[in-house]
């Protein structure tokens, strides 16, 4: 069994004298499957929200030439 663990997503970090268990493995796993997840959807978000203020953009800038012509 990990004797230790990482600060920020409690995964195991074992030392010489620890038990190396199997299903220490699928909980990181499954812990950094989650995460990556996460961060995953969230750059999905900010790119779905940079195409949309590029689209405001281009159709303002289309307004604006339309109301100069």
């Amino acid at each position: 069994m990990a004797g230790n663990y990482t600060e920020h997503y409690q995964l195991s970090q074992w030392q010489p004298q620890d038990r190396v268990l199997r299903t220490e493995f699928n909980q990181d796993n499954a812990r950094l499957d989650s995460a990556l997840n996460q961060l995953a959807a969230g750059l999905a978000g900010k790119a779905e929200q940079s195409d949309l203020a590029q689209a405001v953009s281009t159709l303002t800038q289309a307004v604006a030439g339309a109301e100069e012509a």
